[in-house]
């Protein structure tokens, strides 16, 4: 957190609320080979991108496999978010099931930004999500980053490298300062 920062917002009367997330570093001077079970191939789009295929491995990897399949995407109207480069866009496939996602977002700078990484549950524990992330952060490190974060708290992070850097945070007026 933005030691600065915080000085100015108590001496504006604010409070800090809620630590909504940690943000979490990962220098790319490092070394990110990674390794991946037989069977298993790691790319972007150079293995050829399916919308549909890409749905479900998001619907899986977020735990949404209960509720039945998601609503197909029209890919004629389908646009990728600003700033989204889809060949950032990382895949662990299996035959021609993608089984681990990682999302990269970078347009020029320091910092790439992790959204989202998910592995479907059958292959967790694999490695497949540090193969996806690290192959994603090889990429956005030719393309001039020095570092990339990501918002979570969750362990994984950690076991493949990343490390605390600050807190995204809520702040707002004290009781009876209404600015």
């Amino acid at each position: 957190m933005d030691a600065s920062l915080c000085e100015v917002l108590r001496e504006m009367e604010f409070e800090k609320k809620y630590t909504n997330d940690h943000v979490l570093q990962i220098a790319l001077d490092r070394d990110s080979h990674y390794n991946i079970p037989e069977g298993y191939k790691v790319g972007g789009m150079e293995l050829g991108f399916d919308l549909w295929k890409c749905q479900l491995v998001l619907h899986k990897g977020f735990d949404h496999e209960d509720e039945g399949l998601p609503q197909p995407l029209d890919p004629d109207t389908f646009v990728l978010a600003p700033h989204a480069d889809g060949a950032l866009k990382v895949f662990a496939m299996e035959e021609t099931e993608y089984c681990a996602h990682c999302g990269l977002w970078y347009i020029k700078g320091e910092t790439a930004y992790i959204e989202p990484v998910v592995t479907i549950p059958r292959c967790r524990g694999l490695g497949l999500g540090r193969a996806v992330i690290y192959e994603a952060i090889s990429r956005a490190k030719k393309l001039g980053a020095k570092r990339a974060v990501a918002l979570s708290q969750q362990e994984f992070y950690h076991r493949i490298g990343m490390e605390f850097s600050s807190e995204f945070c809520t702040w707002e007026p004290k009781a009876g300062n209404l600015l």
